[in-house]
């Protein structure tokens, strides 16, 4: 098996995961938890694989968190037992790439999954996860060094460089959207990808003009990235634009269940009649990251339809704290 780059058929990166079954699968976290988790980002060139089971590496850089020798290993992975049989690490001698490391008890490294926190760079490039390992965007190194150091710090409560990042995302998004087919969008449409995904976290903007243009396109990855961006945007106008989204029915899921969450993260509770009235309506949509059955993520948490997203919004909102004791 191997994991796509966003879009099914434009590119594909060489992770390779042996035949599971349901007792080996795994949540795979999102990436702003690995990153949150993570004690460094660092690049490394691999030097060693023993057997799958620990792997030595070289320092090559430190780009943010904290510090880490020069050689070292990775024996773990923190969200999966290494000890079972099918969770082994892939990479292979001199391997180069980024990874967000996590101190282990003995002093050593894990890294959360077989499938994540490590991002593989070569020709230039680096297959890069920004919101979740299933969907990848293969981006030049010095847009992933620049953009993913901002989001460590900016995560972990630090300084991080607002102005290149400010500039970043504003050349992007000024650019018309792209959708990811054909040669020469495929450039653009990356660099949106990730310019979306950072103004979730970075944005500061408060006009909701940017990002309609990227609602608009109708396309499954920009319109996921689009409505992540928009509930960094608190506003009334955000607001009710989320909540149309989730009740657009023409929609696909997985864009209208980022809208539930975003009208959660925004802690829009005015809308909860709304909602109350909504959900009686919607159709039984199925959301889901897609993928094979024998993809050890299927594990992932994930609402099974939009309408259970909306239900769990609801009864989150709708939920009465007791009292507390005088």
């Amino acid at each position: 098996m191997r994991t796509p780059i966003l879009a099914a058929g434009t590119m594909v990166l060489g992770l390779s995961f042996p035949p599971t079954t349901q007792a080996s699968t795994y949540d795979e976290p999102w990436q702003d938890q690995v990153i949150r988790e993570a004690d460094s980002l660092v690049k490394i060139r691999i030097e060693a694989n023993e057997g799958g089971k620990i792997v030595r590496f070289e320092l090559l850089d430190q780009l943010a968190g904290e510090p880490v020798p020069q050689a070292g290993v990775i024996d773990d992975f923190d969200r999966v037992s290494i000890r079972n049989p099918h969770w082994e690490f892939h990479h292979q001698p001199d391997d180069v790439g980024y990874a967000l490391l996590r101190k282990t008890e003995d002093g050593d490294w894990s890294l959360p999954t077989p499938s994540t926190g490590w991002a593989a760079l070569e020709d230039g490039q680096v297959a890069a996860t920004y919101r979740h390992s299933y969907h990848m965007a293969l981006v030049p190194d010095p847009v992933y060094r620049s953009t993913t150091t901002a989001l460590f710090k900016h995560l972990h409560g630090q300084p991080w460089d607002e102005q290149a990042m400010g500039a970043f995302i504003d050349k992007w998004l000024a650019e018309p959207p792209q959708s990811p087919s054909g040669e020469e969008q495929g450039e653009t449409f990356f660099h949106q990808h990730v310019a979306l995904e950072c103004f979730h976290h970075l944005g500061s903007d408060t006009e909701l003009t940017r990002l309609e243009p990227f609602l608009a396109l109708d396309d499954f990855h920009v319109r996921v990235s689009a409505v992540r961006a928009l509930s960094r945007i608190d506003n009334p106008a955000t607001r009710q634009r989320l909540l149309a989204i989730l009740a657009d029915e023409a929609w696909p899921g997985f864009p209208r269940v980022m809208a539930a969450w975003g009208l959660e993260r925004l802690d829009a509770r005015e809308l909860l009649p709304r909602l109350q009235e909504l959900i009686p309506t919607m159709a039984e949509v199925e959301t889901g990251f897609g993928g094979n059955i024998m993809d050890p993520r299927i594990g992932t948490a994930f609402p099974h339809t939009v309408k259970k997203a909306a239900e769990a919004l609801v009864e989150a909102w709708a939920t009465v704290e007791a009292p507390a004791p005088e």
